[in-house]
């Protein structure tokens, strides 16, 4: 694995991406969504914030009390 990373490391240039592919990406995202600027932004930022919405419900929902907070009481053995 070590040389394959140092052999690839000549194929890399000085950007830290493509510009060719994000330009490409840039203009089929426009052309799918046919938004402007912000409408990505809104998009992004709906699923950055709902992504941890979403961790956080799932905790809750998997992670019920089972008793009616009396310690040692369940619902198929009540004290």
């Amino acid at each position: 694995m070590g040389w394959s990373v140092l052999l690839a490391l000549p194929l890399h240039h000085d950007e830290p991406a493509d510009p060719t592919l994000l330009e490409w990406a840039k203009g089929l995202l426009d052309h799918l969504f046919g938004g402007g600027p912000w409408l990505m932004v809104a998009v992004l930022g709906i699923l950055i914030l709902a992504l941890p919405v979403g961790v956080v419900v799932f905790y809750w929902t998997q992670h019920r009390p089972v008793g009616h907070g009396v310690p040692g009481e369940s619902p198929e053995n009540p004290g």
